[in-house]
This record gives structure tokens, C-alpha cells and sequence, in this order.
């Protein structure tokens, strides 16, 4: 029976990679993260999957590539993620397979799909699973400064005692406060020094990504507005870009934008 399986030979990553890429531009989207749209960061990503001891590199293929899927595995918190969505011209059918897959080798386990707002995409993901959650996306189109006044970045051990509160509140998210921990080195934290908001940054040099914004009802607009701000100044030191999300609910587009971002693009996550 046909069904997904792990790429297992270096010799035909350079395909899979340019089978992503054909499909990326041939649909006109990619999953999550919005920046796999760029074909450097995609081949990044998938040769970064591929070499990871945990994480899988997936191909559906009868003569021919059909499918690719790369997967993000946390087996402590049974959680897989798709990084850049399913690679195929045939998604329905793709995500059953790719279902099937999950099923057999990893029964019990949360299978999480990042797409933007599309269409022809929605219905499908909605069949299959449920939605988490819909997300604003920015890009920082500031400049470059330092880190702002009344923004406090946090050492490991202190964010460290915010990691309760952080797992509490995304329970089923991928990069837990545990997670965040162990790869200590790739993250940067910001509090708010006259509330009680912070922030968390993924940090590479080409790419940094607010995670996660927190924040009670006694942080005014202007703390947020700081905050956001002075991380933003501060990550851009060291990285090329840097972007950020929100849930549209939250109210936080005027904040954002008013901090030196650019509305880019909507998102949806499901489960399924």
C-alpha cells in the first residue's frame, strides 16, 4: 500500500529539497512558517529535519515524487508538526497519508498543520481535524537600535520561573518551556520592567520570530508597545529579520504596527 516513509538516502536530498520548492511555487503558498516561502530558508529547514535524529523527512512516491512532509517529533510531549505544511499538488489526499503515517508509527500522538488562510485549504484541514488557533502575522520594518528602555532581558534562570506559567498556557505547543530550556542558546526573553509582560525570540542571524507575547490585564497599551519595541531593536542587532504573530482577537494589529511592523499574512493551525 502507498504510504509516507523516511528518506533514508543523502543521495536524493537535493531533489526532495527541489520538489518542495516546484510545489511552494506551484500551489502560490506554503505552510508555517511564512518565511518558507523563501527557497534558501526552506532547503535550510528540510536539510535541518533530515539530519535530526528525532525529527522525520517523509516522502509519498510511486516512480515519482507525490508527496513530502517534514515532520517536527517531541515524543516526551507526543507532538508532531509539519514545518512548511505538506509538499504536494494533492493535499486531501496527502493528509489522509500522511494521517496513516501518524497512526502507525506514532499512535496517540498530536499531529499539528500550520497553513495561511486559504480557501481550498480550510475545508480540507476542517474534515480532518480541529482548529487551534488563527494568527496576524508582522514583519519588523524598523531599525536597528538597542534594547529599550523599561525592557528588561531575562536570564535562563529567570525565565526559568516563568516556565510553569508558560506550559500552562500552551500545552500543546512544540516548544515548551523545557524545550526553550534545552536550546537555551537560540532564545532571548523580554519583561516588561513597569509590568508584567514578556516576550520570547527564537534568534538565528538570518531569521528571529517572536513566540510567544504575555501579558495581564494591568500592562497598559504603552508597556506592550515598549516591550514589543525594544525586543524588536535589541534582536535586530544580530538578525536580518524578524517577524512576529497574534491572534486577531487579541486586539494587538495597532500595537504592532505602531512598533515598526508590517502586516504580512494570516495563518491558521489545526489539529488533526
Amino acid at each position: 500500500m502507498l504510504g509516507f516513509r523516511p528518506l533514508s538516502g543523502i543521495d536524493r536530498l537535493a531533489e526532495v529539497i527541489d520538489f518542495c520548492w516546484q510545489q511552494t511555487n506551484q500551489n502560490g503558498y506554503c505552510g508555517y512558517p511564512v518565511v518558507m516561502r523563501d527557497q534558501a530558508d526552506q532547503a535550510d529547514g528540510l536539510t535541518r529535519v533530515f539530519y535530526d535524529a528525532a525529527d522525520q523527512l517523509l516522502v509519498l512516491e510511486d516512480e515519482r515524487l507525490i508527496a513530502v512532509a517534514a515532520l517536527l517529533v517531541d515524543d516526551q510531549a507526543r507532538y508532531l508538526q509539519t514545518l512548511g505544511g505538506i509538499f504536494t499538488a494533492d493535499f486531501a489526499a496527502s493528509l489522509a497519508k500522511l494521517e496513516a503515517y501518524r497512526d502507525e508509527f506514532y499512535p496517540g500522538y498530536m499531529l499539528l498543520i500550520g497553513y495561511p488562510v486559504i480557501d481550498e485549504i480550510r475545508p480540507i484541514l476542517q474534515a480532518s481535524g480541529s482548529l487551534i488557533e488563527e494568527l496576524h502575522f508582522y514583519e519588523y520594518t524598523g531599525h536597528r537600535g538597542e534594547l529599550g528602555q523599561g525592557v528588561k532581558k531575562l536570564s535562563r534562570d529567570e525565565f526559568s520561573d516563568l516556565s510553569a506559567l508558560r506550559d500552562r498556557a500552551n500545552p500543546e505547543m512544540y516548544w515548551s518551556a523545557r524545550r526553550i530550556l534545552e536550546h537555551w542558546a537560540d532564545w532571548s526573553v523580554y519583561r516588561s520592567i513597569e509590568g508584567e509582560a514578556y516576550l520570547l525570540v527564537r534568534r538565528t542571524p538570518k531569521l528571529s520570530e517572536i513566540y510567544g507575547l504575555y501579558l495581564t490585564e494591568n500592562d497598559s497599551t504603552e508597556q506592550l508597545r515598549q516591550l514589543i519595541l525594544g525586543a524588536a531593536e535589541d534582536v535586530m542587532i544580530q538578525s536580518q529579520r524578524l517577524i512576529a504573530s497574534s491572534d486577531p482577537a487579541e486586539g494587538l494589529e495597532a500595537i504592532f504596527l505602531s512598533a515598526g511592523f508590517s502586516y504580512q499574512a494570516d495563518y491558521m493551525a489545526y489539529s488533526v
